[in-house]
């Protein structure tokens, strides 16, 4: 009686029951300029590089994707800040960046508002060195 309970119950839920819960996958990539700066700069000492950016866009419904992505960013100091003027302060970063997001959006035709939650890392060399830390 139990075997036959639970082999009801199998056949009936089943119905209901999704494998593949991602209805659409894109990709979201972003090249362009990359910028690196120490946050208590006196000078606002800015360096400029690359940076890229993958996300897979994975829609699961109209209103929630998840995006896992991966990317680096290359900016060094010459010595010189972005207006080419000397500077002994250098905010340099190699680093390569990975991590996921959830972004739920309200759906409303033509604006889309969204909320955006999500984790990652970054992995490489930073390296600061600002006015504080010169004597």
């Amino acid at each position: 009686m139990r075997k036959t309970l639970i082999l009801i119950l199998i056949v009936l839920t089943s119905n209901i029951v999704e494998a593949q819960f991602i209805k659409e996958k894109s990709i979201n990539a972003q090249i362009g300029y990359g910028l690196s700066a120490p946050n208590n700069s006196v000078n606002e000492v800015v360096d400029d590089g690359f940076f890229a950016q993958g996300e897979l866009v994975l829609k699961v419904a109209s209103w929630i994707e998840f995006r896992p992505y991966a990317g680096f960013i290359l900016t060094n100091s010459n010595g010189k800040d972005l207006n080419d003027n000397p500077t002994d302060e250098k905010a340099e970063s190699k680093a390569f960046l990975l991590g996921g997001k959830a972004r739920v959006r309200a759906p409303i035709p033509w604006i889309a508002p969204y909320v955006e939650i999500g984790i990652g890392t970054s992995i490489g060399k930073f390296e600061i060195l600002t006015a504080d830390n010169i004597v």
